[in-house]
């Protein structure tokens, strides 16, 4: 994968403090490799080496931020004994802040 210039994160996935700093850090790299394709193929062992972090904890993040309904993943089983796995951003997610965080003035 191309390394990404650099990656935006929403607030609604900062201000969700039921994931990670890494898992946020990993949405803002997915997302930054999504702009190319609608999708981001990154490996786990590259993004394990952009972060300095094992391939299991790359793995675990991938996995909580699926559960989440922040990202999709789909194993494209195309070619024979070859599968490429695509993540998407789900735009599905309701991307409303929490009410403590919305301004009501």
């Amino acid at each position: 994968p191309k390394i990404f210039n650099s990656c935006i994160t929403p607030s609604f996935v900062i201000l969700d403090f039921s994931l990670t700093h890494l898992e946020k850090l990993i949405y803002g790299e997915i997302s930054a490799l999504c702009n190319n394709k609608g999708y981001c193929y990154a490996t786990n062992n590259y993004l394990s080496k952009v972060n300095n972090v094992s391939e299991r904890t790359i793995r675990t993040c991938i996995s909580n931020l699926h559960s989440k309904g922040y990202i999709k993943v789909i194993i494209d089983r195309k070619e024979k004994n070859n599968s490429r796995r695509k993540i998407y951003i789900d735009d599905s997610k309701d991307l409303t802040l929490p009410s403590e965080w919305q301004d009501t003035s």
